[in-house]
């Protein structure tokens, strides 16, 4: 049996982040019918129960506004320079790839 997760904890590379941020928002407007698009993604220490990330669409259709979502966090989470380490109830480990 598995040790119990306590909290995350995000780091970023700021600069990078937000350009990648930016790009994944462009691609949007022009690959679906997105009007606004705002992507949030919290930093430092993260409860299990707060919520982590915030993606949100305007378009004039529901599906293809769920589906702009959908490729928006695939693509964050491919594309922007996010870590996240798991503190369990004894020690902690770095997710993937480590900063």
């Amino acid at each position: 049996m598995g040790q119990q997760v306590t909290h995350l904890d995000f780091e970023v590379y700021g600069p990078m982040a937000i350009s990648e941020l930016q790009k994944i928002a462009e691609e949007l407007t022009h690959s679906y019918d997105v009007q606004r698009v705002s992507i949030h993604h919290r930093t430092g220490a993260v409860s299990l129960k707060e919520i982590a990330v915030v993606i949100a669409v305007s378009c004039v259709h529901r599906k293809e506004a769920f589906v702009a979502c959908e490729h928006a966090i695939d693509q964050l989470k491919l594309h922007v320079p996010i870590w996240k380490k798991e503190h369990l109830t004894d020690g902690s480990y770095w997710v993937n790839a480590r900063p």
